[in-house]
């Protein structure tokens, strides 16, 4: 059916029987708000004029087909239908409205008494059933009733779309989130997960819902994810910020940073709880989440604080992290009456390797330097590069200081052995001073600084060996 498009007023200027819409929005879109059908021209144009007196648009018919012209071509609110019409039932024009894409409320009167034909009539659409002769307050009554009615669904389905809308727009912003969303029952399996999860974690929501959290979180963060996924708490006592390690599809357990099988993600959760205003109690519903993903902050840090603790061309530990190093071998050996021994060891003749082959090549000599040193060391031992061809060692828990003697001694025949710079064997050697604690200083600066006065006396005694500072 087409809209004809005019502009209607409403006025109300009867104190007796008043005709209004007021309860209801009066937005139409058609000069014919409501339909007569009746095949007596009597009632035709007494109610014409009484509903246009209510300020009302009205257009008749007199027959079932004129009827159907008229639905066909306007739009209207509300029809007064005469089942009796010479040329159709009024039932069938009950069916076409109903089929309608705009649907007018239907208003039906007949003359007949019969109760069958009333309950066929409502069952079938109608909103009410009067019967000939009728009040013009009944009239008047149902008529409000089925304009109040109409604009109320009029207005519901408007919101109702809206909500939809509404919906639909928050759905596609939650499940194109650069975030991880979730929600998770009491008992910890998901209720819903968004689709980060498929680029994230390489599991759709469909194979997440219905499963456990722990499935997702490395083990080394349970504990951890249940302050996440167990979250009863609102408002600012709810977690933030909690940092952990979800694993990816397919992919087995390793240390974090060994392979890409981690993301490290900061979550964020808040507990869920009906309203008691609605069901009389407070119940926990479970928690709703959000987890980011932070896994290359994390690389870039670690990368960082490497730098910060390591020696880039070795990997060895530099000098921050030796003084921490022996800091703490100082405090173990002061509660277990353990000796400590700090090396301080000089490479002998690697200016000349430089000299010759140029950096680069030396720098590779370094680097193998730092691989034989390391393989005399114990595992709690800690071997340091100072800068440039200065290393230092850190050797805790010795049952007598007499014990380094053994690894400087290692020292030296690892560095006796040749070395091949582009297939041309040349060699270095080392000089080599130890220091003792507590014999020979309490702290890191004494200790290394008696070692390295300790190594300057092995270079004037002719390099390539060890000395202890308290032997010099």
């Amino acid at each position: 059916m087409s809209s004809c498009h005019v502009q209607r007023g409403v006025s109300h200027h009867r104190a007796d029987e008043s005709l209004s819409v007021s309860n209801g929005p009066r937005n139409c879109g058609a000069p014919e708000e409501i339909l007569l059908v009746d095949d007596e021209p009597s009632i035709l144009n007494s109610l014409r004029i009484l509903l246009e007196g209510y300020g009302f648009q009205v257009t008749t018919a007199a027959t079932g087909n004129e009827a159907l012209d008229r639905l066909n071509s306007c739009h209207f609110h509300l029809v007064l239908l005469d089942l009796g019409l010479p040329d159709c039932s009024g039932l069938d024009i009950i069916d076409t409205i109903r089929m309608s894409s705009f649907a007018p409320k239907i208003i039906v009167v007949s003359g007949q008494a019969d109760i069958d034909l009333a309950v066929r009539t409502i069952k079938r659409g109608a909103h009410d059933y009067l019967r000939k002769p009728y009040a013009i307050s009944d009239l008047v009554k149902s008529v409000n009733s089925a304009l109040r009615q109409l604009f109320l669904e009029i207005e519901n389905q408007q919101i109702s779309r809206r909500l939809h809308s509404a919906e639909h727009l928050y759905r596609h912003l939650v499940d194109n989130s650069p975030d991880l969303v979730f929600t998770v029952n009491p008992e910890g399996n998901f209720t819903f997960v968004n689709r980060r999860a498929e680029t994230l974690l390489g599991l759709t929501p469909e194979v997440l819902i219905g499963q456990h959290y722990s499935q997702i979180v490395d083990q080394r963060d349970i504990e951890a994810s249940k302050y996440v996924f167990n979250e009863r708490r609102v408002g600012e006592r709810a977690s933030c910020d909690v940092e952990l390690r979800l694993k990816k599809r397919d992919f087995p357990e390793s240390q974090y940073g060994d392979s890409n099988d981690i993301v490290v993600v900061s979550c964020s959760s808040f507990g869920m709880y009906t309203d008691p205003n609605m069901v009389g109690a407070t119940e926990y519903l479970g928690a709703y989440g959000v987890a980011r993903d932070i896994t290359e902050r994390k690389r870039s840090e670690e990368i960082i604080s490497y730098r910060a603790y390591h020696d880039v061309l070795t990997g060895l530990p530099n000098r921050v992290l030796l003084h921490d190093r022996v800091d703490v071998a100082v405090k173990q050996a002061q509660r277990t009456g353990a000796f400590v021994a700090v090396m301080f060891v000089d490479l002998d003749g690697f200016k000349r390797i430089n000299d010759l082959f140029g950096h680069a090549k030396g720098d590779a000599v370094l680097q193998e330097v730092s691989r034989r040193l390391q393989d005399c060391l114990r595992k709690a031992d800690t071997l340091a590069r100072l800068g440039g061809d200065e290393f230092a060692a850190v050797l805790p828990d010795l049952h007598t200081i007499r014990h380094a003697e053994i690894i400087a001694n290692k020292f030296l025949k690892s560095l006796r052995q040749a070395f091949y710079v582009d297939g041309v064997e040349t060699f270095v050697t080392g000089s080599i001073g130890i220091a003792g604690y507590p014999i020979d200083g309490e702290s890191y600066e004494q200790l290394l600084q008696n070692a390295d006065s300790a190594m300057y006396q092995v270079k004037v005694l002719g390099k390539n060996g060890a000395v202890f500072f308290s032997d010099r």
